[in-house]
C-alpha cells in the first residue's frame, strides 16, 4: 500500500512538473530574438513611388531585419522577396535569400526598381505561390514556422484580376498585412487593400510617405509572433 502510494506521488508529481513546464513556454513573450517565422515581402517597385522612396524602402528593411536573427534555425526568422511593377520579380528563394544577416543585406541591396506605372499583383502572387510556398525543400518554406506576408503599395493594382489569387494564398499565411506607401494608395486602393489582406482593416496601415515606414517595425513585428 505504501509502495503504490509512493508511485502515484511521484506520477503526480511528474504530470504537474510538465504542467507548468508548458504552461511556462505558451506564456513567454514573443520577442524578436525568439520568433520563429518566414516572412514574405511583396514590394511595389512601380513608379507610384520614386527612386529615394524606394531606395528608404529598402533601408527600412535592413533596419527591421536586424532585429531578428536571420536563419533557417527554430527562432530564426527567414525572408523573400518579390518585386512587382510592369513584371514582378523573385530573388531566390528562403534558402538562398536568408542563410544569413550579411546574405540578406545583399538580397535587399539588389531589389531593383522599375520605372513603369504598372502595378501587377496578378503576377506578383503567382510569383510567391510558385517560387516562395513550395513543398519543394529547396524553397526554404518551413512548416512548422510562422508565416506572414507583407504587401507594400503606392497605387490600384493593374493587370488580371488578383482576388482569386490572393485568397488561395490567405489560406497559406498565418497573416496577411499591406501597407499603403503614398496618397494616392489611401485615395484609390484602400478597400482593395482590405480586401487583400481578408477584410480586416486593422491589417492594413496608410503611412503617405517614407517618413512612416520606421514607426510601422513595431506593427509588423507584432504580426511576427
Amino acid at each position: 500500500m505504501y509502495f503504490t502510494i509512493v508511485i502515484l506521488l511521484a506520477t503526480l508529481g511528474q504530470s504537474l512538473g510538465q504542467t507548468l513546464t508548458n504552461q511556462s513556454h505558451l506564456s513567454q513573450p514573443c520577442t524578436p530574438e525568439t520568433s520563429f517565422v518566414d516572412i514574405v515581402l511583396v514590394i511595389d517597385s512601380s513608379t507610384s513611388i520614386d527612386r529615394a522612396y524606394y531606395q528608404a524602402i529598402k533601408s527600412f528593411i535592413k533596419l527591421w531585419a536586424s532585429d531578428y536573427s536571420i536563419g533557417p534555425n527554430p527562432n530564426q526568422v527567414q525572408f523573400g522577396f518579390v518585386t512587382y511593377a510592369l513584371w514582378s520579380s523573385t530573388y531566390g528563394t528562403f534558402s538562398t535569400d536568408s542563410a544569413n544577416s550579411g546574405i540578406l543585406k545583399s538580397v535587399i541591396a539588389d531589389l531593383a526598381y522599375q520605372p513603369f506605372n504598372d502595378r501587377n499583383m496578378f503576377d506578383a502572387l503567382t510569383k510567391v505561390s510558385n517560387n516562395l510556398v513550395s513543398t519543394d525543400s529547396n524553397s526554404g518554406w518551413r512548416e512548422n514556422a510562422k508565416h506572414l506576408m507583407v504587401v507594400f503599395s503606392g497605387d490600384s493594382f493593374t493587370g488580371p484580376d488578383w482576388r482569386s489569387l490572393a485568397s488561395n494564398m490567405r489560406t497559406k499565411f498565418d497573416r496577411v498585412v499591406a501597407v499603403g506607401l503614398t496618397p494616392n494608395a489611401a485615395t484609390n486602393q484602400k478597400q482593395d487593400l482590405i480586401e487583400l489582406v481578408g477584410g480586416d482593416a486593422s491589417n492594413v496601415r496608410l503611412i503617405g510617405d517614407s517618413s512612416g515606414l520606421n514607426n510601422i517595425i513595431p506593427w509588423l513585428e507584432s504580426h511576427a509572433c
